[in-house]
């Protein structure tokens, strides 16, 4: 089993207290290279000076990893691509080093989910640490993982590369978000073309007027954002339910009183349904 001890890092990355949470399988092949090779990773060459493979990682954690040390300007990389789901969640976790005893360091680090950069680092000092970046959603039905380095100077190390699904997070309804604030992570949200302050969405929750449907889909609408912008649930099954109420409220304003016998609300009622059993754990997320 591998062991290092971590005693200082680079100021990026994110700290998680450990709790009790469902195991899944790391996704990634041959993420911590102890055959001694980069089987199961794509490899790109950095235009020039490329250098990088797989050697012993300096102690306190000591045992096989990536270095990256092409001394050009370019960056050398190795990547993944695998299955996912669009829209569910992942949590990415690996350990980073960096060797650079010159000053200033000439060194660099990139992690890209998807093509889109999550981390990079630059020029840093001698340091390192694990990493853990929760709550990455996949876009599509393959996703690619792709690290990036370069060392003009001695090396940058990876290892422990692991990528597992989030564990489902639980939806709220309607009552749950008017009654814990604490839980927000927004304090205005945008409900058709228009946005609205906590206040005004608590009062939509606990209070919608009885006869007009406008002021029922917005709370239910608010209900989704926040499950899936705050408590980061999966979206797969309520996305474009939640696009098709702000299109909805765009053309029939809050408060504009659209009865429920209406022919306006008929052609919102199935989407109003789709939010009200995904905020009641009815779908694609478990219930509280």
């Amino acid at each position: 089993m591998k062991r290092y001890l971590a005693t200082f890092f680079l100021p990026i990355g994110v700290l998680l207290i450990a709790t009790a949470q469902p195991t899944f399988a790391n996704l990634i092949v041959n993420g911590d290279f102890q055959n001694g090779n980069l089987s199961g990773w794509d490899t790109t060459p950095a235009a020039t000076g490329s250098n990088f493979g797989v050697a012993g990682i300096p102690p306190a954690h000591d045992t096989l990893g990536v270095y990256f040390a092409a001394n050009d300007p370019y960056f050398d990389s190795i990547s993944q691509t695998f299955v996912t789901t669009p829209g569910a969640s992942y949590h990415l976790t690996f350990f980073y080093e960096v060797l650079d005893p010159s000053s200033p360091p000439n060194n660099g680090f990139r992690v890209l989910f998807n093509g889109v950069v999550i981390f990079e680092n630059l020029n840093a000092i001698s340091g390192f640490g694990p990493f853990s970046f929760p709550n990455l959603v996949a876009t599509g039905s393959l996703t690619t993982l792709e690290f990036q380095g370069r060392n003009a100077h001695d090396k940058d190390f990876l290892d422990d590369v692991d990528l597992t699904p989030t564990p489902a997070a639980n939806v709220g309804g309607t009552g749950y978000w008017a009654n814990h604030t604490e839980a927000w992570c927004v304090l205005t949200i945008t409900l058709g073309c228009q946005s609205y302050t906590q206040a005004q969405i608590i009062a939509f929750m606990q209070n919608p007027t009885r006869g007009d449907m406008t002021y029922h889909l917005a709370a239910q609408l608010a209900a989704a954002k926040l499950n899936v912008d705050c408590a980061f649930t999966d979206s797969s099954c309520v996305a474009s339910a939640i696009a098709a109420a702000d299109a909805w409220l765009c053309d029939n304003l809050i408060g504009s009183n659209v009865r429920a016998n209406s022919q306006e609300w008929k052609d919102i009622t199935a989407t109003f349904n789709t939010l009200a059993d995904y905020n009641n754990g009815q779908l694609c997320a478990p219930p509280r």
